[in-house]
């Protein structure tokens, strides 16, 4: 029997791991604190990386990759530049990882991208046939963000406790309604957003004759089959 799945847990004194085996399709590293370097190379289908706070570096080289999941990560955009264009991947999530300044995908098979506490994150670029579904949430730097797919069905803006959800029908209609934000996600948004208010409070001006600098606009294009939206956003 060949094994298909392995999963690493709390294994607090790993600095560095290699992974290289042609019959896994499943790998999980869960709460390794202390891992700086990952190699994987393979067949694997899914990878779930979490709390990998220390991780730097990570070279992932499966061509057959359909699902990746990084939770806590200091890992840079050189990392997700792996995935650009990568042909058999349709799911990447990216969580509170804080190093990302820039995330730029046109992957040919991706569907669904999530995005979550990436505090260092100004651009966002979303090439693709079939991206159906974009979830972005306490992303507060992103500034510039370009869309353009033929099938996308929703866009997800998430801060605070809820979030707004834009449904992209066919007709090119825009429906916008308040939800809720799953308890996790909702507890992280909480945490986030007072360690940003306290942070505000400490930067506020100090005289009448302080001055404040100017938080750059937002500049948001999206683009479908049936319409093109842009939105310039202005902070005053």
């Amino acid at each position: 029997m060949s094994l298909r799945s392995v999963c690493f847990g709390k294994l607090q004194s790993l600095h560095k791991a290699t992974i290289q085996c042609p019959n896994l399709r499943s790998i999980e590293l869960l709460a390794v604190t202390s891992l700086r370097s990952l190699e994987v190379s393979g067949n694997a289908t899914s990878i779930i990386i979490q709390e990998a706070v220390a991780l730097a570096s990570a070279k992932i080289d499966c061509p057959q990759l359909q699902l990746l999941r990084v939770d806590g990560a200091c890992v840079d955009e050189s990392f997700v530049t792996q995935f650009t264009t990568h042909s058999t991947l349709q799911e990447l999530e990216l969580t509170r990882c804080g190093s990302i300044g820039r995330v730029q995908l046109n992957a040919p098979q991706l569907i669904s991208v999530t995005l979550a506490d990436c505090q260092l994150l100004g651009l966002l670029r979303v090439t693709g046939t079939h991206v159906e579904r974009i979830f972005v949430g306490g992303c507060y730097g992103l500034v510039d963000m370009y869309l353009d797919t033929d099938k996308l069905q929703g866009v997800e803006f998430a801060y605070h406790e809820g979030y707004h959800h834009t449904e992209l029908p066919s007709a090119g209609a825009f429906l916008s309604h308040p939800q809720r934000l799953p308890p996790r996600l909702a507890q992280m948004q909480r945490e986030r957003e007072q360690a940003r208010q306290e942070m505000m409070r400490q930067k506020l001006p100090t005289s009448p004759d302080a001055t404040t600098t100017a938080v750059p606009a937002k500049q948001w294009h999206i683009r479908c089959k049936t319409f093109e939206l842009l939105l310039t956003i202005s902070h005053h």
